[in-house]
């Protein structure tokens, strides 16, 4: 089987934690720490970073969720809740679009379940063309601070620095992967268990109108808007997302 690196903590009922782009686990070190007072958390490294190897390229998202299933399957974690950052969100949505019954709910946390519009495409294919010609630190000197709605957020330099840990290929061949990832929209309108939705209220990557739009495709999504946060909910206002994923799960399992 594959091998996924992954840090677990806690004890109840489990949640896993799936980073974004040029990320790792260790994104939500602080988050986790208090998560896992009421559950059991566990916080993955996505093939190609941290510590869990790459697999072969092309792939598609799909196939990186199916990795992270079969991980899940091995470790015999039933049904757990999923809480995908922005990447993560897309192999969440894969992974409920492939195995829906295996899930007990998911979260989207800054991620979006519409493909990417035709100026993103562009936009990746610029940062693939950019990366390959000046590097990847370059890339992330810029890209960091875009994710933080205060240019001057003390969490700027631990996401750097855990950014910096992407190897060149891995940024490549995941910002091909998500720009060919189709929409999900009919998982959202498919899922038949409870759906919670975090947007930034000033997040520039993922804007919150197609998040209250997604939002309408079933009686199950709940959208929460986190007041202060750009992309990166969980550095710059924690005590909002952390409150907000108790209670779905909490929600969920006192309705079991």
């Amino acid at each position: 089987m594959f091998p996924v690196s992954f840090k677990k903590s806690g004890t109840g009922y489990p949640i896993i934690l799936i980073h974004g782009f040029c990320e790792s686990q260790e994104i939500w070190d602080e988050f986790a720490k208090e998560l896992s007072k009421g559950f059991t958390v566990y916080a993955i490294d996505l093939p190609g970073f941290g510590k869990s190897p790459m697999i072969n390229a092309p792939f598609s998202i799909s196939d990186i969720a199916e990795v992270i299933w079969n991980w899940i399957s091995s470790e015999n974690i039933q049904k757990p809740i999923l809480v995908g950052h922005s990447l993560g969100g897309y192999v969440t949505l894969a992974m409920c679009a492939n195995h829906p019954k295996d899930f007990r709910a998911f979260s989207l946390f800054h991620s979006t379940a519409f493909a990417d519009s035709d100026e993103r495409k562009k936009n990746r294919d610029r940062v693939v063309e950019f990366v390959k010609a000046y590097g990847k630190d370059t890339f992330i000197d810029t890209y960091v601070p875009g994710l933080f709605f205060d240019k001057a957020h003390k969490a700027i330099p631990v996401v750097d620095a855990i950014a910096r840990k992407t190897p060149l290929e891995t940024l490549v061949n995941y910002s091909i992967a998500m720009r060919d990832r189709p929409s999900s929209l009919q998982v959202i309108k498919d899922f038949n268990s409870p759906i919670l939705i975090l947007g930034g209220e000033n997040d520039g990557l993922i804007h919150k109108e197609p998040l209250i739009e997604m939002g309408n495709l079933s009686d199950l999504v709940e959208v929460k808007i986190i007041k202060g946060a750009a992309h990166m909910g969980m550095f710059e206002n924690p005590e909002a997302c952390l409150k907000a994923i108790r209670d779905f799960a909490d929600s969920i399992l006192n309705h079991a």
